[in-house]
């Protein structure tokens, strides 16, 4: 339980299974609930925009896909914090769009 303990900085050692299991679902809960967070509030300001759209619109900024040298073109593969970091260069490029009157 390494990985767990990096993450959340609580030594997992001493704990029972059942206690790891818990703080992991805490962590997947706590996950799933930012994510959302994240997708609602980007998809608030683009209402037109239908969910495949948003999420293959961040997908497809990725260096991961831009880069024909990686064989990584299925969506389906993308982990959340890659999706996350996507909506990000998304609303960074709208932004520089509309400062440049490209947009």
């Amino acid at each position: 339980m390494i990985a767990l303990k990096t993450l959340t900085g609580i030594n997992t050692s001493n704990m029972t299974y059942k206690e790891k299991d818990s703080l992991q679902r805490e962590k997947d809960i706590a996950r799933v609930e930012h994510m959302l967070s994240v997708l609602k509030d980007y998809w608030l300001e683009r209402p037109y925009l239908r969910l495949g759209q948003l999420v293959s619109n961040a997908f497809y900024v990725l260096p991961e896909y831009t880069n024909p040298e990686l064989d990584v073109a299925d969506i389906f593969y993308i982990p959340d914090n890659r999706l996350l970091e996507g909506l990000s260069k998304l609303t960074e490029s709208e932004r520089e769009s509309k400062s440049k009157g490209t947009a």
